[in-house]
């Protein structure tokens, strides 16, 4: 099985490669987990296919290319066979260093479009561990003087790029139907997207609720020492569909996420409810920052806060802005919508529908602005009579913080003719179409 293992890799008997047996006890034990490491940044869309041949060919192939630009660069120095030799019982330990293993996966991935990490090729990575392996043992060799790592990822990335174009069975498995459902279980395991500052919302948590909350109390010229950590305490819940269930400890209920996907915690005012989950919430801000990204992300929402704001018209938007990022988060990131299927199913839907508009035009804001026109153009083509020039409306408001003026422009000379149409027969319209369509023009000629 290695035999054919290492043939796959292109390591063939008499050729001149020098660190055959360095790939050779690189195929032996841990071989998988090694595989792993190097596909790190793709955000599991590889790991989960260690076991696959196209994967492990691919990890073998590219091993062998980095070690033969090594082998290049010693020859370049002048160095014997002999004594470029001597450099692979290091070489043994280097390639399995998994920093190491990661900045070598990294072009792979991004040449495949499966990499969540969009960073530049890392060299000081690679000198850096080399350095340091070699200042914790003396029987490792130091490099030559004249030895380059700029040439050695030069020479690797241009190899990586000729690997990959003339792969075809990697990139048919990568469209397999196995790797729609693996990667669908990766992203559940761990939801949060890796551009997320988990730092800085965890920061922000423990700053806005790590205090028990006595606003209520009538407290002067006493400020709030209590940490909500040290003195809460948990109590006992019963099923309220089950009144003759032992009581249990509400922690233990929910955090059994397997048995209690959804929880609903009823009780009076002031039994403890808003403190429970603000104890919840912090238990994740205590955890270690490396471990967040596979954990679930907590979210409050405080609903008196929420309520008081929409009863006062200053409602934040929240919800709205969840839906539209999970819409374009199907388009951009999980490829399961198309820009045609967003015209359909939520312009051409819902455009005469004033309640949807805020998130139509969070969609636009979020979508790179070369789809804009397209989305716009959908609604823009609409019989603005039979709508109350809704779809109008909805486009000036897609228009408002647009960026990059010259990707809508045939988009803002059709709305302005639009509009001055309306403007110009105020008796066709009530008096509230004739304003906003007023205010709609003025804002779209000063974007010209």
């Amino acid at each position: 099985m290695i035999e054919e293992l290492l043939i796959s890799w292109g390591i063939q008997k008499g050729a001149n490669f020098i660190f055959k047996d360095v790939l050779l006890r690189l195929a032996g034990e841990g071989f998988e987990e090694y595989v792993k490491e190097f596909f790190k940044n793709s955000a599991g869309q590889l790991v989960g296919l260690v076991k696959e041949k196209p994967i492990k060919v691919a990890f073998g192939q590219a091993q062998k290319q980095f070690l033969e630009k090594i082998q290049l660069e010693f020859e370049d120095a002048d160095l014997l066979d002999e004594e470029i030799a001597d450099y692979a019982i290091v070489l043994e330990d280097f390639i399995r260093e998994k920093s190491v293993l990661a900045v070598l996966g990294q072009p792979l991935e991004q040449q495949l479009g499966i990499s969540s990490d969009t960073s530049n090729f890392n060299v000081d990575i690679l000198a850096n561990t080399w350095n340091y392996l070699v200042d914790s043992n003396i029987d490792y060799k130091a490099l030559p003087n004249d030895f380059s790592w700029e040439k050695v990822g030069k020479r690797y990335l241009r190899s990586v790029e000729r690997l990959i174009a003339e792969f075809d069975e990697l990139r048919e498995i990568l469209n397999a139907e196995n790797l729609r459902q693996i990667k669908e279980t990766l992203e559940r395991q761990a939801p949060i997207l890796p551009d997320f500052d988990l730092s800085k919302y965890q920061q922000n948590l423990k700053t806005a609720y790590r205090r028990l909350d006595l606003d209520t109390l009538a407290i002067s010229g006493w400020e709030n020492p209590m940490q909500l950590w040290d003195i809460f305490t948990p109590q006992n819940v019963i099923n309220y569909g089950d009144r003759n269930s032992s009581p249990i400890s509400v922690l233990n209920l929910i955090n059994d996420t397997q048995t209690y996907k959804y929880t609903v915690v009823i009780g009076d005012p002031g039994a403890g409810k808003s403190t429970l989950i603000r104890y919840k919430v912090m238990q994740w801000t205590r955890k270690e920052i490396v471990t967040l990204p596979t954990k679930e992300l907590p979210i409050l929402i405080e609903l008196k806060i929420y309520v008081a704001s929409y009863k006062n018209g200053k409602c934040n938007n929240f919800l709205e802005y969840f839906c539209a990022s999970h819409i374009v988060y199907l388009f951009e990131k999980k490829r399961t919508l198309t820009i045609e299927e967003i015209q359909q199913n939520y312009f051409i839907a819902n455009y005469k529908d004033g309640t949807w508009h805020e998130i139509l035009v969070l969609i636009v804001n979020i979508l790179h602005e070369v789809w804009t026109a397209k989305l716009l153009q959908c609604v823009i083509d609409k019989d603005g009579v039979v709508c109350q020039y809704q779809n109008l409306f909805l486009v000036a408001n897609c228009l408002r913080d647009i960026r990059n003026i010259n990707e809508v422009r045939s988009i803002i000379n059709q709305l302005s003719t639009k509009l001055e149409a309306v403007v110009a027969n105020p008796a066709n319209v009530s008096n509230e179409i004739h304003t906003r369509a007023t205010e709609a023009l003025d804002n779209i000629q000063s974007l010209s």
